[in-house]
């Protein structure tokens, strides 16, 4: 086996910060707080099945959404998982919207397109984003923020 090398001139240009295990824990409580009154008050979806659902299924305590959604149609019929529950994997539809109150879009990249597809097909609860409050830039409300 042969390895070739490849010289770069590329510098990384975003500053690095230190990790702050504290904001960790402050914005991982926020969000256990809304899972722990919605466990017991609401009804609510996750969107999306990707990293962000599996780890927030294994950190926000008793986690267990109604329904998870995701547009991938292979997803359908298999599903999420904590170490508690599993969950299956539905194609998002109105019928199924309109048996919760709050959708918690996993894919934070993706948020603003989400929401706004959730609304078109007539979703009107409350959306929240597992977007890291240490981003900013969107305008879908954080479930990790108490804004």
């Amino acid at each position: 086996m042969q390895h070739i090398a490849i010289k770069s001139d590329y510098s990384f240009q975003v500053p690095l910060q230190a990790f702050d295990l504290g904001k960790l824990e402050q914005s991982l409580e926020i969000a256990n707080s809304q899972i722990i009154k919605w466990n017991t008050s609401l009804d609510y979806a996750f969107y999306g099945t990707n990293s962000q659902s599996q780890a927030a299924f294994g950190m926000l305590t008793g986690c267990k959404p109604k329904f998870v959604f995701d547009d991938t149609p292979s997803y359908r019929g298999s599903f999420a998982y904590s170490s508690q529950f599993r969950f299956p994997i539905f194609e998002p539809s109105l019928e199924r919207l309109k048996e919760v109150d709050v959708v918690v879009i996993s894919v934070y990249i993706h948020d603003e397109a989400i929401a706004k597809k959730i609304r078109e097909l007539g979703f009107d609860g409350e959306i929240y984003s597992l977007r890291p409050p240490s981003d900013p830039s969107g305008k879908v409300k954080s479930l990790f923020s108490e804004n």
